[in-house]
């Protein structure tokens, strides 16, 4: 439904240059009150609702936030059980410069791990008005929860042979 712009009668909108200064007061009244417009000042950016994401988004920055959590726990989750299956002595690393990270020592292993992603999470977190890193989110997230289930199902695997 479009909606209709009507400008206030008055005698300053017969004088030249009142209806660029009406419209930049913010003086308009709508055809219904259905479709009335917010007033807002010259240049200032229209508000948005809290907790809603905007046209352009995919989800609110409050979803974006728990999504990165979420990435980062299970990044800490993968680091451990990686950790506990290498000593274990049944797995090894598949990333190349984990690996490397790992054979300098277990405590270069976590921080290595724990600051790359941790990056990554500040990286999306900076882009999270894009569309692309709200996607980055999600896609980084399954794609972790599909390494934390192979995980329980690797441990089940092991405790099953062990026991």
């Amino acid at each position: 439904m479009q909606s209709r712009v009507v400008l206030p009668s008055s005698s300053s909108s017969a004088l030249p240059g009142a209806l660029d200064t009406d419209l930049a007061l913010g003086r308009f009244a709508a055809a219904s009150p259905a479709a009335a417009l917010p007033v807002r000042a010259v240049g200032q950016a229209p508000a948005e609702p809290r907790g809603f994401p905007a046209a352009d988004t995919l989800v609110a920055p409050r979803v974006q936030l728990w999504l990165l959590g979420v990435l980062f726990a299970l990044n800490a989750v993968d680091a451990l059980m990686t950790l506990l299956a290498v000593r274990l002595g049944v797995a090894t690393e598949a990333n190349p410069i984990m690996a490397a990270a790992l054979e300098v020592g277990e405590p270069m292993f976590l921080a290595s791990k724990m600051i790359i992603v941790g990056l990554g999470c500040l990286v999306l977190w900076l882009a999270r008005r894009r569309r692309i890193a709200q996607i980055g989110a999600c896609v980084c997230v399954a794609a972790y929860s599909a390494i934390a289930l192979v995980h329980v199902w690797t441990g089940v695997l092991i405790s099953r042979a062990l026991g």
